[in-house]
């Protein structure tokens, strides 16, 4: 990491599964402004990584920049598989019913179909949640978002799992098969489950994503 105005560095650490690069810019500044560049699965340890940073540099304008790559498609397969199976056994545990549709196999489909059949059913008053798992996360939230009194969060951590139902009455929990652990998957579901919405000025707000037709 650069200590004075101006420097550059890099790194690249790689796993069987995944592949990180990080690269650190700064150039002349009179005060100390960092900007962080990172995927969404790391947005939580944002603050974490600019004090790093700020620890390490007095002056400049400092870019960091991160950079997850996955380099084996089996291992999406094994994971997505994995938080699947683990939802089952977590919605059983709650005594919920238990109703898995879509994929176990590594088998590629149009996702777009179980998101819009999964809103359908919540938007007709069918079901109260769902849970909605691709490869990021993204398509699958997009798709069940184009659905009237459909809430469907991308959530990434427990805080982003508990902040998806306390604030904003999320009733679709979306995960990425590729970026969450099957263990803290299934604890972001029993979370959002459980975890009811605070109403008050959050009500007004939530009222406002559909407006009146």
């Amino acid at each position: 990491m650069p200590r004075s105005m101006t420097g550059y560095g890099a790194a690249r650490a790689k796993s069987r599964r995944i592949t990180v690069e990080v690269e650190a810019r700064s150039v002349n500044s009179r005060s100390l402004k960092v900007t962080l560049r990172t995927p969404a699965v790391l947005s939580p340890h944002e603050p974490d990584l600019e004090a790093l940073v700020r620890k390490q540099v007095g002056r400049g304008s400092v870019t960091l920049a991160v950079q997850i790559r996955f380099l084996r498609p089996e291992d999406v397969v094994r994971v997505r598989t994995e938080v699947v199976e683990g939802f089952a056994r977590a919605l059983a545990a709650l005594r919920k019913k238990k109703l898995v549709e879509g994929p176990l196999t590594a088998e590629a489909v149009d996702y777009p179909q179980f998101a819009h059949d999964l809103a359908r059913r919540i938007a007709a008053g069918e079901a109260e949640r769902g849970v909605l798992v691709c490869g990021t996360g993204i398509g699958m939230a997009i798709a069940a978002n184009r659905h009237r009194g459909v809430r469907a969060a991308l959530c990434h951590d427990l805080f982003t799992a508990e902040m998806a139902r306390r604030h904003n009455d999320a009733n679709v929990l979306c995960l990425g098969g590729r970026t969450t652990d099957p263990d803290d998957a299934v604890r972001m579901l029993e979370l959002f489950l459980a975890t009811p919405f605070e109403g008050g000025r959050h009500e007004r707000r939530v009222a406002a994503i559909d407006p009146a037709p």
